[in-house]
């Protein structure tokens, strides 16, 4: 007795599809799952058996052996329980029928975690599995149809499967209830196959910058960053606002695209952080605490998982006082940060995660925080403490900073005066112009905004006036910048006259951006 049907497993944050084939045959009771399981596919034994005998059906006390194919492919997670069981209750159909296999039941696939009692439960990555499944090819024998008709979930699963679904999705309860189902399609037409999405009701608190004493310099800096997706980071004594200023940048940012919110929620999905099956509807905010590991920045483990910095993606990293991280955590984002991708690589696999966020950093200028403040707090730091200290960020590190802005504790005066009329809606509507601009700018390539730029996109997309590519090369002589300061330096000034609405790049435009460097060349 034989019997094909197909599950669907994650290797990274994509899902493919995996062909389940069941094979029962007379001999001792036995039940072995071959090709490559990982340990809690393994235990899929126990699961199933219970769930196959607590669901009504009856368990064949025969030889059994489920091939996980393609072998190469180590699965793991729950989420082939479903598939296996349903294998198994195909095989004994075919036997008693005296097919060579179920036809009608290697249409679907199959998703979900068994209990020993029959129910389907939830497993985490569904929206990865779903986009996975769509358009691949599940097998070349002729008997099989190339492409699913539908796929059946847990109905815990339903709302986030069928946000990344292109064919119908059906939520179910049990094993019975699969098995009715299958037996019996007409009983599709009373399940709700595709349910509309309804817009959360929850709408997080908008932290608005009007909230913000003073600090001229660092909201313009946001807004600079929120524009051309700029790297930032943020020098000042304690308290001065640097936290309050960096939790208030994903609110500048445009709002997430239906692709981004696909390509967002599949990483929270595969994590289990997607909060009641939606979409993400805000853009991430991600602020480790400097006790995290280089597994936990970059992602890893076994299996591999996302890290921080990809968990940003689309969003905002950020790092409040970076030089307390151990050098090794802060060092990882060096790759990342120019190719805004994490490659991992272990035995046996390698995988690549989507790493394209703005990153902010934070820190004080000395371990104190007072060096180089005015007299009523004095400065308890050696030389030598302040100097390891800020060696934490590495010349390679602060060359890919864009901006680097110096945060001054508020005034009595800024302190009591009124509200400052800018607010974040304000600052953000003139973000989504720059945007837009850039849109339109790199139509047809695969450069986002104006950080995405490479030196030979520079030369193409770059129009500098002669006044302001004077100023440039004084600057590159005097400063004695790298290529890559320079190119950054361009590519600020670039986002500066996109929110002043200029198709060239003028001397004030060069002359701002260049006064982010030269704090940086202080450090």
């Amino acid at each position: 007795m034989y019997a094909k049907t197909y599950g669907v497993c994650v290797s990274g944050i994509d899902g493919y599809v995996v062909t389940v084939e069941v094979d029962i045959s007379p001999g001792l009771p036995s039940f072995d799952i071959v090709g490559l399981p990982a340990t809690s596919v393994k235990e899929a034994k126990e699961r199933v058996r219970s769930a196959i005998k607590n669901g009504g059906f009856e368990f064949p006390m025969k030889r059994i052996v489920v091939n996980l194919a393609p072998a190469h492919i180590r699965k793991d997670g729950s989420s082939l329980d479903l598939a296996i069981a349903m294998g198994i209750l195909a095989a004994q159909e075919s036997g008693k029928h005296k097919k060579k296999e179920s036809i009608h039941w290697n249409h679907h696939i199959f998703i979900g975690e068994l209990s020993l009692d029959g129910s389907l439960q939830p497993v985490m990555g569904m929206l990865s599995m779903v986009m996975g499944v769509t358009n691949q090819e599940l097998g070349n024998d002729n008997s099989c149809l190339s492409i699913a008709e539908d796929i059946i979930v847990p109905i815990g699963n339903h709302e986030e499967a069928i946000s990344g679904a292109s064919i119908p999705v059906y939520g179910l309860s049990t094993l019975a209830a699969v098995v009715e189902v299958l037996e019996h399609p007409e009983k599709k037409e009373n399940l709700c196959a595709q349910i509309a999405i309804v817009p959360s009701k929850y709408s997080a608190e908008i932290l608005d910058l009007q909230d913000v004493k003073g600090q001229v310099m660092a909201k313009r800096a946001l807004e600079i960053s929120a524009a051309g997706g700029h790297h930032l980071l943020m020098t000042g004594p304690p308290g001065s606002g640097k936290t309050m200023l960096a939790k208030r940048l994903p609110f500048l940012l445009p709002p997430l695209s239906r692709e981004e919110q696909l390509e967002v929620s599949r990483i929270y999905s595969v994590m289990g952080l997607l909060k009641s099956g939606r979409l993400m509807e805000q853009r991430p905010f991600r602020s480790p605490h400097h006790t995290s590991t280089l597994v936990a920045m970059a992602g890893g483990g076994q299996p591999p998982k996302p890290g921080e910095i990809t968990l940003a993606h689309k969003g905002v990293l950020f790092l409040d006082e970076a030089p307390e991280f151990r050098r090794p955590v802060i060092e990882v984002l060096r790759q990342p940060l120019e190719e805004r991708q994490v490659h991992i690589a272990r035995i046996g696999m390698a995988t690549t995660y989507p790493s394209d966020c703005i990153v902010v950093m934070a820190m004080n200028p000395c371990p104190c925080g007072w060096f180089g403040t005015e007299e009523d707090h004095r400065c308890t730091c050696t030389a030598t403490q302040v100097q390891r200290y800020q060696r934490v960020l590495s010349g390679p590190i602060l060359d890919r900073m864009d901006l680097v802005v110096p945060v001054e504790r508020p005034t009595l005066t800024e302190i009591y005066a009124p509200k400052d009329k800018v607010s974040t809606a304000q600052v953000r509507s003139r973000v989504i112009r720059a945007r837009s601009m850039q849109t339109e700018r790199y139509k047809g390539t695969n450069i986002g905004v104006n950080s995405h730029l490479s030196h030979s996109d520079i030369e193409i997309y770059v129009k500098l006036s002669e006044q302001a590519k004077e100023l440039l090369d004084s600057a590159f002589t005097t400063l004695h910048l790298s290529l890559r300061s320079y190119d950054r330096i361009v590519k600020v000034a670039r986002t500066i006259a996109d929110l002043a609405e200029s198709e060239e790049i003028l001397t004030d435009h060069v002359a701002e951006a260049l006064s982010y460097r030269q704090v940086q060349e202080g450090l």
